[in-house]
């Protein structure tokens, strides 16, 4: 199963400790170049950083150029997307991925990519499927590891998703 990852979700998990949770529900993780250069490039020695690293040297993630580049600036100026969330969403409708990992507070790229008929998973959800699948034991330890990094969570989808992992 492919997905294509924005650098948020990845950053994310890294600096809780659960970059390997990508991996064991995504066979292949593949990332834009502008992901790439804002985890590994501008990220230097910050989470994620040595994690995509060593999954690129490892052959488990891939970087990939989106080919459509005016899509990618089409997307940035007319609806005000960051690069990296308009070269995720593009490349994973290129290569028609599984999934695109786009984290929750990107609402409208999220809104786009679904309209576009990508199945779209954030970090939250990602926790969540980890709690059910038992590699997790509890969903609202790791979001506030996530809050106390500076990770903000919209109250009503942080009780969201306790509810929907029993932790409410």
């Amino acid at each position: 199963m492919t997905a294509v990852a924005d650098s948020t979700a990845l950053i994310s998990l890294a600096s809780i400790t659960e970059f390997h949770l990508l991996r064991e529900f995504f066979g292949e993780l593949v990332i834009p170049d502008a992901v790439h250069t804002e985890i590994v490039v501008q990220g230097r020695g910050r989470p994620g950083e040595r994690e995509v690293e060593e999954a690129i040297e490892t052959n488990w993630i891939r970087k990939m150029s989106v080919q459509n580049l005016a899509a990618v600036e089409d997307l940035m100026e007319r609806r005000g997307f960051e690069r990296g969330e308009a070269e995720a969403i593009l490349l994973a409708q290129e290569i028609g991925a599984n999934w695109l990992i786009l984290d929750e507070d990107d609402k409208g790229p999220r809104r786009y990519a679904q309209e576009l008929g990508l199945r779209v998973i954030g970090t939250l959800g990602i926790l969540l499927l980890a709690k059910k699948a038992g590699h997790i034991e509890s969903v609202k330890e790791k979001l506030e590891e996530l809050k106390a990094g500076g990770f903000w969570i919209d109250p009503e989808l942080n009780r969201h998703i306790l509810s929907a992992a029993g932790e409410a």
